[in-house]
């Protein structure tokens, strides 16, 4: 048994379940008044509350027709949580080799630098939802990077071809 003095008992010697005793005897100087008791059982913690993982509806990533050179910016919407937390998440992008996904190394944040990838690449882009103790389901959007060689930007073009019969 465990003797106390003070008002408070700290936290650390404490158990759910325990039961205490609590004996006072009040002084005036050398004199002892009437002691007094009261006992109280510990109380279980309240159970923690479940926690529902966050969702985000869709992402989209811009420019929606990249050619190489693009920076890519992947976007989530629809961000939920039932706890309330601030929007945050995990990224992943992939390039498409064959049937299979590979994961690019390090292209682990929502842009992707133009020299993670060429022209002619297929890509996607993973975005697991995260609120601080949970991950969400994740959601994806691929984009095709142009086999073009340049990419026009504002003004026109023109010309014209002709065929001639060479003899």
């Amino acid at each position: 048994q465990t003797r106390f003095t003070g008002a408070n008992v700290d936290g650390a010697y404490v158990d759910p379940g325990e039961h205490w005793r609590v004996v006072v005897t009040p002084m005036a100087g050398d004199i002892a008044g009437p002691t007094a008791e009261a006992s109280v059982v510990v109380a279980d913690a309240a159970p923690a509350l479940p926690n529902t993982p966050p969702s985000v509806s869709h992402v989209e990533v811009t420019p929606d027709q990249p050619v190489a050179g693009d920076t890519l910016t992947a976007t989530a919407y629809g961000w939920r949580d039932e706890e309330g937390a601030s929007p945050d998440a995990r990224w992943e992008w992939q390039w498409k080799r064959g049937s299979q996904w590979i994961t690019i190394p390090g292209a682990n944040t929502h842009i992707l630098t133009p020299d993670r990838f060429g022209r002619g690449a297929r890509l996607r882009v993973i975005c697991t939802p995260w609120d601080g103790a949970d991950y969400g389901q994740p959601v994806s959007a691929d984009v095709n990077v142009s086999n073009g060689k340049t990419k026009l930007t504002g003004g026109t073009t023109s010309g014209s071809l002709t065929k001639t019969k060479s003899g």
